[in-house]
C-alpha cells in the first residue's frame, strides 16, 4: 500500500462488520470498542472465548448479506478466499474493508490497522512501510517519548482550547497562542504549578489575552 492518507475515524455511530472469529477478529473487535464503538457485528463458524460479548455474533459462514448496513468492515479469517470474498463484496457496497492476511495478498484491501500507542487523550499510531514488527517497535519506542507531561497538558488543553477560541482574539493571534501551548515549556508551567501556573506563563506571553474562566485556575 504506497499510498496511504491517515486520518483517525470515529466509529461510535458506525456499524463495524468482523467476518472472522478467531483471536486476530477478537483483537479487531476489541479495538473497536475501545474506541467507542457501539454497533459492532461479527460472522463464524465458531468464535474464540476471548470474543467480547459486546459484540453481536452470528455463527455461519460469510454471505454477502452479512454486510448489509456496514459502514466498515474487516476480512479477518484464515482462509484467502473467504477474504477476498469479504473485499469484493465491500468493494461493490462502496465499503471500506481491510482484511488482515493484507501483507500476502496482491489486494491490501483500503486501510491498514497502525500499531496504537494510548496514553490518556494522546493516540499515536504508527505504520512503517507495511511491516507491523517495525510499527509495533516503533510504537515502544514513543512509548518512552510520551510522557505523563504531556497527557497532562493534553488534558489542560482540553479546558483552555474552548476558552481562547472564544477569546474574540484574531484567528492567527489564536493560533501563537495554541502553538505557544504545544511546547515543551508550556508542559513545564503546568508541572510547576497546574493549570494557575500554565494561565499566568501564558498570559505572560500574550498579555493580550483576555481573562480565562477555568475551575481550577481560582483554586491554587
Amino acid at each position: 500500500m504506497p499510498h496511504v492518507y491517515p486520518l483517525f475515524l470515529d466509529v461510535s455511530q458506525r456499524t463495524v462488520v468482523i467476518i472472522g472469529g478467531g483471536a486476530v477478529a477478537a483483537r479487531k473487535a476489541a479495538a473497536i470498542l475501545a474506541a467507542g464503538g457501539q454497533s459492532v457485528r461479527a460472522v463464524a463458524p465458531k468464535f474464540v472465548r476471548e470474543f467480547s460479548a459486546d459484540v453481536q455474533k452470528k455463527i455461519a459462514g460469510f454471505e454477502p448479506a452479512d454486510l448489509d448496513g456496514a459502514q466498515l468492515v474487516f476480512a479477518a479469517t484464515d482462509s484467502t478466499t473467504v477474504n477476498d470474498a469479504v473485499v469484493a463484496e465491500a468493494r461493490k457496497r462502496g465499503i471500506f474493508v481491510q482484511r488482515v492476511d493484507g501483507e500476502d495478498s496482491d489486494d491490501p484491501a483500503d486501510f491498514v490497522s497502525p500499531a496504537i500507542l494510548r496514553c490518556g487523550s494522546i493516540i499515536v499510531a504508527v505504520t512503517a512501510g507495511g511491516s507491523p514488527a517495525l510499527a509495533a517497535g516503533l510504537r515502544d519506542v514513543l512509548a518512552g517519548v510520551v510522557t505523563d507531561q504531556w497527557v497532562k497538558l493534553a488534558d489542560a488543553l482540553k479546558q483552555l482550547r474552548p476558552k481562547i477560541k472564544a477569546s474574540g482574539l484574531p484567528i492567527t493571534r489564536r493560533r501563537e497562542i495554541f502553538r505557544a501551548l504545544a511546547s515543551t515549556e508550556a508542559a513545564d508551567a503546568l508541572d510547576d504549578g497546574g493549570m494557575p501556573r500554565l494561565i499566568q506563563w501564558l498570559r505572560s506571553k500574550f498579555p493580550d489575552l483576555p481573562a480565562l474562566d477555568i475551575a481550577s485556575e481560582k483554586t491554587a
